[in-house]
């Protein structure tokens, strides 16, 4: 059933990457900084993002479900660190 659609209250620099896992509805997306970060929508409202490992990116990330693991990818920067 569709509803409301719940704003994202943080900056890209990509699009969003969105998967279902466990019931809930996670997002993968580059900040300003090009730091990869996640975040989870936990009833209305979405989780304060926290940073995925130490890569940077300015790629869109991909987020997938398999095998009832959450998996997560990005094009990084050549192995630099932010």
């Amino acid at each position: 059933m569709w509803g409301a659609p719940v704003a994202l209250p943080w900056q890209s620099m990509t699009l969003p990457a969105l998967a279902s896992y466990n019931g809930k509805l996670y997002a993968l997306f580059v900040n300003s900084d090009k730091a990869v970060m996640w975040t989870r929508l936990e009833g209305s409202s979405w989780r304060t993002p926290a940073q995925v490992g130490w890569d940077g990116t300015v790629f869109a990330p991909a987020l997938a479900v398999a095998h009832g693991k959450l998996y997560y990818a990005h094009t990084g920067l050549g192995g630099g660190k932010l």
